[in-house]
């Protein structure tokens, strides 16, 4: 259990470093502000080879390029987490994609509709006004 002022240790899975968060304020509250900055819009799933991914927490930007192999037939998968877009988000993708949200587990699906031969595609995710 978190307590008042709990200091929360973790190791990236990347490099293994320790990471130390104040999760939890003075008050007893949730901090937030920690918790929105690993909260961030990824891409789980790549369907091709990634180019460009990148998430600008302050504009909560999100902005994926990718050659698309037409040889791998499942969607690529995007993880969009509420805390991010809580009045909801538009989503832009290449013409000759199509999308799909699923609110339950918060993944984008887009898949090919169009594409016989690799191209270069991309997404784009910003926070509704």
């Amino acid at each position: 259990m978190l307590h008042c002022g709990s200091l929360v240790k973790r190791s990236c899975s990347v490099c293994h470093r320790r990471v130390f968060l104040f999760v939890i304020c003075s008050a007893g509250e949730i901090n937030w502000n920690v918790v929105r900055a690993f909260a961030r819009v990824y891409a789980r799933a790549i369907s091709g080879i990634p180019t460009f991914m990148d998430f600008d927490l302050r504009r909560r930007h999100f902005h994926l390029e990718w050659w698309l192999s037409v040889t791998i037939h499942q969607p690529t998968e995007v993880f969009i987490p509420q805390i991010q877009y809580p009045h909801g988000f538009s989503v832009y993708v290449s013409q000759g994609l199509s999308w799909t949200f699923d609110s339950a587990s918060s993944v984008l699906y887009i898949s090919n509709v169009a594409f016989h031969t690799t191209a270069n595609v991309y997404l784009g995710i910003l926070p509704k006004q």
